[in-house]
């Protein structure tokens, strides 16, 4: 689990009472109390019965952020916190959008062609991978089904909702952050190298 103690990826056991689990955090001995669909044997459960957790992960947008994609981020960690899974991976995706859009991205174009049109000028490939899942993840939050096929999209579940924030952190730390942390660092200690 994403610890919301240590706020580190870590292992965790604990036992189950009636919808519950009450897991401790192997890395830092912290609590954590996990809702579930009931009915369901210890060893079946995965993320996708999780219900809600407590305690909740500190809600926090880095101020190198936009304002208007910090607002939204905020946002999406929010969805998050109230096990809206499917809402946090939509508003992850509109964060993606403001991204591209802060690095040039036409607005006319639909999330897909932004990403392509944007590598490999402004966009890693590693990094358009990772638009790209966060826009898949997105999608199948905001849709039931495909419209063309008719196929049916995934259902959204707590890990997947996790991973878009964690998509989307990696991409604010490449677009916003290191950048400017970098731009401080030279202001600070100018370089004599070419």
């Amino acid at each position: 689990m994403h610890c919301p103690h240590c706020e580190v990826y870590a292992e965790a056991a604990g036992p189950v009472v009636g919808r519950y689990i009450a897991l401790a955090c192997l890395n830092c001995k912290g609590a954590v109390i996990v809702g579930v669909e009931s009915g369901r044997p210890l060893e079946k459960i995965s993320s996708d019965d999780v219900l809600d957790y407590h305690p909740k992960k500190r809600i926090t947008a880095d101020p190198l952020l936009p304002p208007d994609i910090a607002q939204d981020y905020v946002e999406a960690q929010r969805d998050f916190s109230v096990a809206a899974w499917a809402s946090c991976a939509v508003m992850v995706r509109r964060c993606v959008h403001g991204v591209l859009e802060h690095l040039g991205a036409s607005p006319q174009d639909d999330l897909y062609d932004q990403i392509a049109k944007l590598v490999p000028t402004k966009l890693t490939e590693p990094l358009a991978r990772l638009a790209r899942r966060v826009a898949v993840l997105g999608r199948d939050g905001a849709h039931p089904y495909d419209r063309k096929s008719g196929t049916a999209f995934p259902k959204v579940a707590m890990a997947d909702a996790q991973t878009a924030l964690d998509f989307c952190d990696h991409l604010f730390s490449h677009v916003f952050i290191l950048p400017a942390k970098i731009a401080e660092s030279e202001k600070e200690h100018p370089s004599k190298l070419p």
